[in-house]
């Protein structure tokens, strides 16, 4: 059967809101980063208990999200998911604005969790439906919509001190709280774009709503899913780990960037947040560019061999400049330091899926990318925040002992991947069956 589809050109307008979604969320997700002398000041948190609102208070509730919304987004309307996820996590970031102690802001954290969890998925499976019959633009438009996260999680720092900037100096008085401060304002404020989005999105969503295909509808048991999990689960988990694991130490260095740059620098809020947001976000967007051309040079065949070999060349580089930056003596030499290293790191975190894409059937990718998806926020939302401040208790006190924290965990997590590519390197020549791609 066939099913007539309107111009593929007719769903960019859905494909650039969904990128812009993913900005949102991650720059609603890490704004707490630039908070953290409010959240001291006003509501009496420990850095431990930040890390944990950053990290674990949101990740619990998202891995279990995540992995409920990869159940549902081919059974219902995948516009209107996405246009609920964005709601709640908007209505959650709003509602943060309005917290009086910690337990509350941790209970904000999990409904945001549960909306930012939806997207991913969601988008992905959106994605494939609009361009289905247009291989090259379905390429194209999942790449799109990636880089919205590049741009999302490494200039939230950026975006996050132009919101606090805005709302400076702004007298409100709010219900329950009282004279407003500018943490409170700047939670509201970046809230509000996210629901605006929404709105956007179920607007254009006329003539380009999610419809299913022969091949999406296509039922698909779990048997073939175990049988390539058992010739190439190994080769999936060891490289998510090891790019993972290194992937830790950039998201600690998001999670407390700024505050390192205030406390050892003296820089003001805004001033770390423009600083910090703009080297990190040129960095990491040059290195997402750049990915595509390295990929196909450095592995061309796809193999996991070739993609083990590639994170040892862009990885140890990105991890040991972010461990430079952290024990710098001068500013100007942290901003260059984080920039090249955020170039590797952008060639780095697609890794996993471009093996992915290289590997698994076509009728399997989504339920492996769930996979590869769960590890990825299990290492970088959840561990990375709290290394940081859990490393800085051990170490003399002082106004670079976060940067110090940050350096050793470069040194430990680079032990652990140089060890497991190892691993997967010698598993790989013992055996064909890892170095060859699944046709699918």
């Amino acid at each position: 059967m066939t099913i007539a589809r309107p111009r593929s050109a007719a769903f960019w307008p859905v494909a650039i809101t969904l990128m812009l979604l993913s900005v949102m969320s991650y720059l609603d997700r890490q704004i707490l980063a630039l908070l953290v002398p409010d959240l001291h000041r006003d509501l009496g948190m420990s850095d431990l208990q930040v890390g944990t609102l950053i990290g674990p208070a949101f990740l619990v509730t998202y891995l279990i999200a995540l992995t409920l919304a990869a159940t549902i987004v081919d059974r219902f309307d995948k516009v209107k998911i996405i246009v609920a996820g964005t709601l709640l996590w908007a209505a959650m970031t709003f509602a943060s604005a309005f917290a009086k102690s910690y337990p509350e802001l941790i209970a904000m954290r999990a409904g945001l969790a549960v909306g930012e969890a939806l997207l991913g998925p969601a988008a992905t499976a959106l994605i494939g439906d609009l361009f289905f019959d247009d291989p090259r633009k379905r390429v194209t438009a999942t790449s799109f919509f990636l880089m919205g996260s590049t741009i999302g999680a490494t200039g939230s720092a950026f975006f996050g001190a132009a919101a606090i900037q805005l709302v400076s100096g702004w007298q409100v008085t709010l219900p329950r709280v009282g004279a407003a401060g500018d943490w409170r304002l700047t939670l509201i404020a970046v809230s509000l774009p996210s629901a605006l989005l929404a709105i956007v999105l179920l607007a254009i969503r006329r003539g380009a709503g999610s419809r299913r295909t022969e091949h999406a509808a296509t039922a698909v048991g779990l048997e073939p899913l175990w049988a390539h999990l058992r010739r190439r689960g190994l080769n999936y988990v060891l490289l998510a780990v090891a790019v993972n694991t290194l992937m830790m130490v950039q998201s600690g260095l998001f999670a407390w960037g700024p505050t390192y740059l205030m406390r050892n620098f003296g820089l003001a809020r805004t001033g770390a947040g423009y600083l910090f947001g703009a080297a990190s976000l040129a960095g990491g967007v040059c290195g997402t560019l750049s990915s595509a051309w390295v990929i196909r040079r450095l592995a061309p065949d796809g193999t996991v061999s070739q993609f083990a070999r590639l994170v040892l060349m862009v990885g140890p580089p990105g991890v040991l400049l972010i461990a430079g930056a952290t024990i710098s003596p001068s500013l100007w030499l942290f901003l260059p330091l984080v920039l090249i290293a955020f170039s590797f790191i952008g060639v780095l975190v697609t890794i996993p899926m471009q093996y992915l894409q290289a590997e698994a059937p076509v009728h399997l990718k989504g339920r492996v990318a769930v996979g590869l998806y769960l590890i990825l926020l299990t290492f970088t939302g959840g561990i990375g925040p709290l290394v940081p401040p859990v490393l800085a208790k051990l170490m003399p006190p002082g106004p670079d002992q976060l940067g110090r924290a940050i350096a050793v965990s470069a040194v430990i997590c680079l032990v652990i991947s140089g060890t497991l590519l190892l691993v997967l390197l010698r598993s790989a020549a013992r055996t064909t069956a890892f170095s060859k791609p699944l046709t699918a």
